[in-house]
């Protein structure tokens, strides 16, 4: 079985070499390693192509500037393996990443193997482990709903599954927006005709400190408005096909009002918007609200008198802004 690993590559030659020895090191050598290019300015473009004249696994496309969903979108094109993998050019992997990843999906007989990953701090040498308590095999809804409500593992990311590759056949990532996993892992998961496993092993490093990363401004207007289209997109496909599961995409839509309605600026044309969702869906969002300080924080929305209260309490305490 040949594993397709997808690395983009942005501005990042200080951290490439660490990912792509990462990558060369795997004690499951049969694979391929596209690095994708996507514009660089630095000297990342010169560092992928001295990898690939040194290893014939190694592959390099170079394309204008595009984005992270552009980049992988090119991967998937080209891509030659039965297996998927995704890691992200800053971050690095375990040497049995591939093997172990691989393993579990045969043993197991599914289409997609989610696992573990650290939260790493360069400063410090940081580690912060995020895994299943229990491993476990999750048929096709069972793993819709999880991944709808962020349990343990079973978020939306990419790049701490493997996919059969055939799951991508119909899909591709949506190019301009930020939050790209989350319009198109529910898609990926609608495609398997097995189901998931939820493994205990940790395979992936995932780098919290790098400047200019998406996860560093997640905060940002443009980065809210693009999680809210996804999330309403997946709440239409959900209604559509998994209509039992509804009212747990509500959940998260709660979630990015709740950001929204407390960092975006007064005028935004996204607070009417979220307004209007939150009063025309009163009660499926008080009972997709999960944590009791954010039912509490939810039901003096509903009370006006004291919405302005309760914003200025997250300000404070729960994001840290003061104005």
């Amino acid at each position: 079985m040949k594993i397709s690993i997808i690395v983009p590559v942005y501005n990042i030659e200080k951290y490439l070499p660490q990912c792509v020895e990462s990558l060369l090191e795997q004690t499951y050598t049969n694979i391929e390693i596209l690095l994708i290019d996507d514009g660089s300015t630095d000297g990342s473009a010169e560092i992928a192509d001295q990898y690939a004249e040194h290893d014939e696994r190694v592959r390099v496309f170079h394309q204008p500037n595009g984005g992270i969903s552009a980049a992988r979108n090119k991967g998937l094109d080209v891509m030659t393996g039965d297996y998927v993998m995704f890691v992200d050019g800053d971050d690095f992997v375990s040497e049995d990443y591939c093997q172990v990843a691989l393993d579990e999906a045969i043993e197991h007989q599914v289409d997609v193997v989610a696992f573990g990953y650290y939260l790493y701090w360069e400063q410090g040498d940081i580690l912060k482990p995020k895994v299943t308590s229990a491993p476990k095999l999750l048929k096709k809804e069972e793993a819709i709903r999880e991944l709808i409500r962020r349990r343990e593992v079973m978020y939306n990311y990419a790049w701490n599954k493997i996919f059969k590759s055939r799951l991508f056949k119909d899909v591709r990532f949506p190019v301009g927006l930020s939050f790209e996993d989350v319009a198109i892992m529910h898609l990926v998961f609608d495609n398997m005709s097995t189901g998931v496993y939820l493994s205990n092993r940790i395979l992936y490093y995932y780098r919290k400190d790098r400047q200019g990363s998406v996860t560093s401004s997640l905060r940002s207007t443009t980065s809210i408005h693009d999680r809210l289209v996804g999330e309403f997109q997946r709440l239409e496909f959900i209604r559509t096909h998994y209509p039992a599961l509804e009212r747990h995409q509500f959940g998260p839509i709660v979630e990015v009002c709740f950001q929204g309605l407390t960092l975006l600026p007064s005028h935004h044309e996204d607070r009417k918007v979220m307004k209007r969702f939150l009063s025309a869906n009163k009660d499926k969002c008080l009972a997709a609200t999960y944590g009791e300080r954010r039912k509490r924080l939810w039901t003096y929305y509903y009370m006006k008198p004291l919405f302005y209260l309760a914003t200025f309490y997250v300000k404070r305490h729960y994001y840290g802004v003061n104005h």
